[in-house]
């Protein structure tokens, strides 16, 4: 990402915006987003040495926060954006609306991080690509292939059931591995005491 500088008229006043973009194009269409007003000219300049500690301190604490969705709360995010696509809600909304009613943590920041990105002008399996760790690459596949089919709503309900029963499976595989780890685990004590 490049460093920015939108020039705006806003009320008869000029104001200095930085902004980030891959190129000058998107730092225009991102400044006319974001920002009311003239936009008089967007220059590319050299980033000030505090907003390149203060990205770096941001990235940096961003990737030892990243953790996963938790199961339970990704299924229920999921059926409820199925449900409301199948309803005609814009995805957009949809998606402001699960962040903004969810208790987790994790799904509120990525659901809203979404939510930005598609008022953006980006496809829903594209901002989902930003988030490959958290969402899991099932969910992205499931996403691209009802975007192309054009039954998102359908695609939305069966990666649902799918990640159910991965669920149930990783359930059942603990339970059943539960006895062996405890004998092993009462043998290794054994063990120790003899010796």
């Amino acid at each position: 990402m490049k460093y920015f500088i939108a020039t705006v008229l806003t009320k008869g006043k000029r104001e200095e915006i930085p902004l980030y973009a891959k190129d000058r194009k998107e730092a225009n269409d991102y400044a006319k987003l974001k920002h009311s007003g003239i936009i008089i000219k967007v220059v590319e300049g050299t980033e000030p040495l505090e907003a390149q500690l203060k990205r770096f301190k941001a990235n940096f604490f961003q990737n030892i926060k990243k953790r996963k969705i938790r199961p339970n709360a990704q299924i229920a995010a999921i059926r409820q954006l199925a449900v409301m696509t199948n309803a005609g809600i814009s995805i957009h909304d949809s998606l402001s609306e699960i962040a903004a009613s969810t208790d987790d943590q994790a799904l509120k920041h990525v659901f809203g991080k979404l939510a930005d990105d598609i008022n953006a002008g980006h496809s829903l399996s594209a901002s989902m690509e930003n988030f490959r760790f958290e969402l899991g690459n099932l969910s992205i596949a499931m996403v691209q292939l009802g975007e192309k089919t054009g039954n998102l709503d359908e695609a939305l309900y069966s990666l649902a059931d799918m990640l159910e029963e991965i669920r149930a499976n990783v359930t059942k595989f603990k339970k059943a591995m539960a006895y062996p780890r405890n004998v092993m685990i009462a043998m290794a004590i054994a063990f120790t005491v003899l010796i």
